[in-house]
């Protein structure tokens, strides 16, 4: 998939010039001697840290001061999720956590001088991922290209490190894995691509994500890497790691690249899944929970003709009709367990009234009159045979 490079200005929120520590900072110490405790050498700090927040929409970087008690229920931090996870297969959040400054064991790195220094260092990076970022179609959401994705990558190195620079401590950003866009991971793998996916609902293709990433993980026989190694983001086989040969791949942008498949296998048409088509409603009124399987599919025709006459290609059409079917006999059982349970609750209430009744009909019974089982079945408001099931146990009774 090709990136649209539109760059825009990034604003930055730094911390007021006036800005000092707060005094219900906790300070931290990290003693190199524990039985000297007072040594120049000790390090010190306090248990807080500086975290950089990159607002995505409105492309503003901020500063958010957090002791580390309440670091995690701060929720102006923005996300801050593992690379590699957040970047295989989550949409882009609103907002991101690109890296914390720890004071716990930095001392001088607590002023607002060193704090809004760091934040003008990220300035190009933020820009560099922002104007990377792909929409995903049909939705809201935007997507990773391994530019923005190294952008990201690079920033929290920038932020984390901050504290080592120019120690040996300093290590450079490393690239620890091959990172490709997901559109030139598959014209490399074409037979990886799956012809359903054409037709697969929003829901289904987020379940193809993950099975894609699976696919990267497999990649990693050196006669698929060199075909791959090309077109990943620095174009040249990687220098081994500390463990051996970078084998790793991550692909991203899997997202933006499958609702883009979907659209362009689409032709004219605009996919969208049946539940949020405006014509949804109406042909529901079609399904009820005694209708046939070719009920469904005639329901499934009439609606894929009217939404293509709006320039829209229904997906998902037959799993729908089929879910409201079963929506609508649920319902039913429903209805069924409820009058049970009333009916249930309604008898356990009957029940002294028709102990009274078989008391009154034994009464009547022992008389010895004419009355015959349904007369007095009648007259109780009781079957005949149930009358005559008390005759019975009456005589018994008296024969014993």
């Amino acid at each position: 998939m090709s990136e649209t490079t539109v760059t825009t200005a990034v604003e930055l929120l730094p911390l007021p010039e006036s800005w000092t520590v707060p005094e219900g900072w906790k300070r931290h110490v990290l003693p190199v001697d524990p039985d000297n405790v007072d040594s120049p050498l000790s390090r010190r700090g306090y248990e807080a840290s500086a975290h950089y927040t990159l607002d995505v929409e409105r492309r503003q970087v901020s500063v958010h001061l957090v002791t580390d008690e309440a670091r995690h229920r701060n929720v102006e931090l923005g996300e801050s999720i593992a690379p590699f996870t957040l970047f295989r297969s989550s949409v882009v959040p609103s907002r991101l956590d690109l890296g914390a400054l720890t004071l716990r064991y930095h001392l001088e790195m607590a002023t607002a001088e060193t704090i809004n220094s760091l934040l003008a260092e990220t300035e190009p990076l933020v820009r560099e991922l922002l104007d990377h970022l792909v929409p995903v179609p049909g939705t809201g959401a935007k997507d990773w290209t391994p530019r923005a994705f190294d952008a990201a990558r690079r920033l929290r190195h920038l932020i984390d490190r901050r504290p080592y620079r120019g120690t040996e401590y300093d290590f450079p950003h490393a690239q620890g894995s091959y990172v490709v866009a997901a559109g030139d991971f598959f014209q490399v793998f074409p037979s990886l691509v799956q012809h359903e996916w054409a037709e697969a609902t929003g829901e289904a293709l987020e379940r193809a994500i993950e099975g894609v990433h699976q696919a990267a993980l497999r990649i990693t026989a050196v006669e698929h890497l060199e075909r791959l190694i090309p077109v990943t983001l620095t174009g040249k086989k990687l220098p081994d790691g500390q463990y051996g040969p970078v084998t790793s791949v991550i692909i991203v942008g899997t997202r933006a690249w499958l609702h883009t498949y979907r659209q362009q296998q689409a032709g004219d048409l605009t996919p969208m899944d049946t539940a949020r088509w405006d014509g949804a409603p109406g042909h529901a009124l079609h399904v009820q929970d005694d209708s046939s399987d070719a009920d469904l599919q005639a329901v499934a025709e009439r609606a894929l003709r009217d939404a293509a006459g709006q320039g829209i290609k229904l997906l998902g059409v037959d799993s729908w009709a089929e879910n409201l079917r079963a929506e609508r006999r649920t319902a039913v059982r429903r209805q069924l367990e409820a009058l049970g349970a009333d009916i249930g609750e309604m008898e356990k209430s009957l029940k002294p009234m028709k102990q009274r009744r078989k008391v009154l009909v034994t009464r009547v019974l022992g008389w010895d009159e004419q009355d015959t089982d349904s007369s007095l079945g009648r007259l109780a408001g009781m079957s005949h045979t149930a009358v005559g099931d008390i005759r019975e146990a009456l005589a018994k009774d008296d024969t014993e």
